[in-house]
């Protein structure tokens, strides 16, 4: 009886101490910015260094995740589609089990949702893109009234919200039926609160991210003149 006791606390507190978290390191800030400028073999060398040394850091499950869509993004081939879009299930059923305390447990599982949106509409899936971009939109909504301080939502809310701004009119009703709303003024405004926020910070996460969306959105702005309100 004793040994069975002990066998049960021995697991609980195995659990408890490695309880996967997030850690934004060295490690993983390097990572990103190789993923960034295209260098994703260099990235993914980093990334399993970092798994192998700190297997219960769940932050790498989202940088994987940016791999997998840059690669698709490069290729522009439905055969890498096919064989890496299993990946996006394992790892939001891997984040199911991380820290559900920490502002990247929600942030996470609806920045790979988004990511994978933004490839299903390149591929034209259009209806499961925009269950994607709902699903993300409601992740980081609830995420920014638990931790408004954390200022990665507004770069991926602003995503979302430009991003609706610029669906074709035969699909609105589709995001009308979601209850999603949103402009191209709004996105962009969100991506400059959160690049203006992030100034403060040494190493300001996604920074990289937020330049390319709004400069991306200036040139829309510039080719369609934006009205408020729409």
């Amino acid at each position: 009886m004793f040994r069975h006791i002990l066998l049960l606390l021995l697991f609980a507190f195995t659990g408890v101490a490695h309880a996967a978290g997030f850690q934004y390191n060295k490690q993983c800030s390097k990572a990103y910015r190789l993923l960034m400028s295209l260098q994703i073999n260099e990235a993914e060398k980093l990334l399993a260094a970092e798994k192998q040394q700190n297997p219960a850091n769940h932050f790498t499950l989202l940088l994987d995740n940016y791999a997998d869509v840059l690669k698709i993004f490069i290729t522009e081939e439905s055969a890498t589609f096919n064989r890496l879009e299993p990946n996006k299930a394992r790892r939001l059923s891997q984040l199911e089990n991380s820290d559900k305390n920490s502002p990247y447990y929600r942030y996470a599982q609806a920045e790979i949702n988004l990511q994978w949106a933004l490839v299903r509409l390149k591929f034209e899936q259009y209806l499961k893109a925009f269950w994607e971009i709902q699903k993300a939109y409601k992740l980081l909504s609830e995420n920014r009234q638990l931790y408004p301080d954390f200022y990665p939502n507004l770069k991926s809310l602003g995503a979302i919200h430009a991003m609706i701004g610029t669906i074709p009119e035969q699909f609105k009703w589709s995001i009308k039926l979601m209850g999603l709303q949103g402009n191209i003024a709004q996105g962009m405004g969100e991506i400059e609160q959160f690049l203006k926020q992030g100034q403060q910070q040494q190493d300001q996460l996604f920074r990289e991210e937020g330049l390319v969306l709004y400069a991306f959105l200036l040139l829309i702005c510039r080719a369609t003149p934006i009205k408020h309100g729409k």
